[in-house]
C-alpha cells in the first residue's frame, strides 16, 4: 500500500532444529525517523549425543533510527523462556530444568556505506551490540558483539575482495553463563565446520556434545568473480578462507572432559558458486578444514539462501 510496511515468516525444519518467526516492522513510526519492529519465535534443538531437548519461545520488540553519516541506532528488548529435557534410549523425558526466564534489553549501533547488503562490490559495514539480560527473569548477564566487514572492487576488473571479522564476549553478573547463553561456533561464521563444530564438548570424542563458549573471534578473506561465467546466468563464484575459535567457559561444575580454556585457530578454506534468481541470492559451497582439533565437527557442504560474500 506503499506505506513500506513490513511483514515475515519463517520456518525451518530438520531432524535436531524446528525453528519458526514471524514479524512485522513499521517505518516511520509515529510519524518519526523511527522504526518499530515486533517479532515472536519459537526454537527447538535437538542435541542427540547429549540426549537433551532446548526448547525457547518469546518475543521481540525494537525501535531504530539513522542518524547523520550512515549511522543507525537501535533499542531493543526481548522476554523467552528457555528449557531444557533431559531424554532417555526411547527420546522419553526423564527430568526438566523447569525452564528459565531471560529478560533483555540491548542497544546497537551501526555503520553501513555497501552499494549492496547482498553481494557488495564496495564499501564497509560495522557494527557493534551490546545486551543486559537482568531485567527480571532468571538469567543474569552482559554479552558484546562486534562485527566489521569491507569490500573493494578493483578499475575494470570483474573481480570483489571482501574482508571481515567478528568478536563477542559474554560475562554472568554474580552468576555463572549458562550452556543455552553462551556462544557456538562453526557453519555460517565457518565454513568447513557443522553449525556447533568448534569448541569445547562433553568429551574428546568428535561425537561428543558442544557446550558453546563464553568468547569467540571469526575472520574471512573471500573473492567474488563472474569471470569465465556467461553473465546472464547470474552465477559468479568464489573463493574463500573463514578461520576463528571459540573458548572459554565458567560453569566448571560440569566437569567438561577437554580444556574449555583452549583458544586455538581454526581455519578452512573452499570455493562456492552464487547464483542471483528470482527468490534471491543462493548460495553453494565446498569447505575443507586444514586446521582443526580432534574433537571439532566437520561438515564439507553448505547450501543457504541468502549470500554468504
Amino acid at each position: 500500500m506503499g506505506r513500506g510496511q513490513r511483514a515475515k515468516f519463517s520456518l525451518s525444519l530438520s531432524n535436531k532444529r524446528q525453528n519458526f518467526s514471524a514479524g512485522l516492522t513499521q517505518p516511520y513510526l509515529f510519524n518519526r525517523n523511527l522504526q518499530g519492529s515486533f517479532d515472536v519465535f519459537s526454537n527447538t534443538y535437538k542435541d542427540t549425543s547429549a540426549d537433551q531437548i532446548t526448547k525457547s519461545l518469546g518475543f521481540s520488540s525494537g525501535a531504530g533510527f539513522s542518524s547523520a553519516n550512515d549511522f543507525f541506532h537501535n533499542f531493543s528488548y526481548t522476554l523467552q523462556n528457555v528449557e531444557t529435557e533431559n531424554l532417555d534410549s526411547n527420546d522419553h523425558i526423564i527430568s526438566t530444568d523447569g525452564g528459565k526466564v531471560s529478560s533483555s534489553f540491548g542497544y546497537s549501533i551501526s555503520r553501513d556505506t555497501r552499494d549492496n547488503r547482498f553481494n557488495p562490490s564496495s564499501g564497509y559495514y560495522y557494527t557493534l551490540s551490546e545486551q543486559y539480560a537482568g531485567l527480571g527473569g532468571d538469567v543474569n548477564y552482559i554479552q558484546s558483539v562486534f562485527r566489521s566487514s569491507y569490500y573493494y572492487k578493483p578499475d575494470y576488473v570483474d573481480l570483489v575482495v571482501g574482508l571481515g571479522g567478528e568478536y563477542g564476549n559474554i560475562e554472568g553478573i554474580d552468576e555463572n553463563v549458562s550452556k543455552t547463553s553462551r556462544f557456538f561456533l562453526g557453519g555460517r561464521k565457518v565454513r568447513g565446520f557443522d553449525s556447533s563444530g568448534i569448541g569445547p564438548r562433553t568429551s574428546a570424542s568428535s561425537l561428543a556434545s558442544a557446550v558453546g563458549g563464553n568468547n569467540y573471534y571469526v575472520g574471512r578473506l573471500a573473492i567474488r568473480s563472474g569471470i569465465g561465467l556467461p553473465s546472464e546466468t547470474g552465477i559468479q563464484w568464489t573463493v574463500f578462507t573463514d578461520f576463528g575459535s571459540l573458548w572459554g567457559v565458567d560453569d566448571t561444575a560440569d566437569n567438561y572432559a577437554i580444556s574449555t580454556d583452549q583458544n586455538s585457530l581454526r581455519m578452512s578454506i573452499g570455493y562456492g558458486f552464487l547464483w542471483e534468481t528470482p527468490i534471491g541470492p543462493l548460495t553453494f559451497s565446498w569447505a575443507d578444514a586444514i586446521k582443526k582439533e580432534a574433537y571439532d565437527q566437520t561438515q564439507r557442504f553448505e547450501f543457504r539462501l541468502g549470500s554468504t560474500f
